[in-house]
C-alpha cells in the first residue's frame, strides 16, 4: 500500500523494503482468508432445504442443488371438493 514519501502505508517501511504488504509490483498483497466452510457426508442427515422466493415464485433447494424440487407460484391454488384451498405445487 503506497503511502507518503514512497513508504508502505501498512508498516511505514520504505516501499522497496516492504515484503509483508506489497509484492514486487508495489500492489497490496491479498489478505489471507480465515473462513472455511466444510461439508461432508456426515452432514447430509442435517440438511434442510433453502427457500428462494420473490413474492411470485417460491423454490426449495435440493441437497446437491441440481435435482428437481417443489416450487410454488402466487395465485395458483389447488382446490378439492369438501376441502380447503392450498398453494399448488408446480414442477
Amino acid at each position: 500500500m503506497p503511502g507518503r514519501d514512497g513508504r508502505c502505508a501498512g508498516c511505514d517501511a520504505r516501499r522497496s523494503g516492504c515484503d509483508r504488504h506489497e509484492d514486487s509490483t508495489g500492489l497490496p498483497r491479498p489478505v489471507a482468508d480465515t473462513f472455511t466452510l466444510t461439508a461432508t457426508q456426515a452432514n447430509f442427515a442435517q440438511y434442510y432445504p433453502t427457500y428462494l422466493a420473490n413474492g411470485y415464485w417460491s423454490v426449495a433447494s435440493s441437497l446437491l442443488g441440481t435435482a428437481p424440487t417443489v416450487s410454488h407460484m402466487a395465485g395458483l391454488m389447488d382446490y378439492e371438493a369438501d376441502d380447503v384451498s392450498r398453494p399448488a405445487a408446480i414442477p
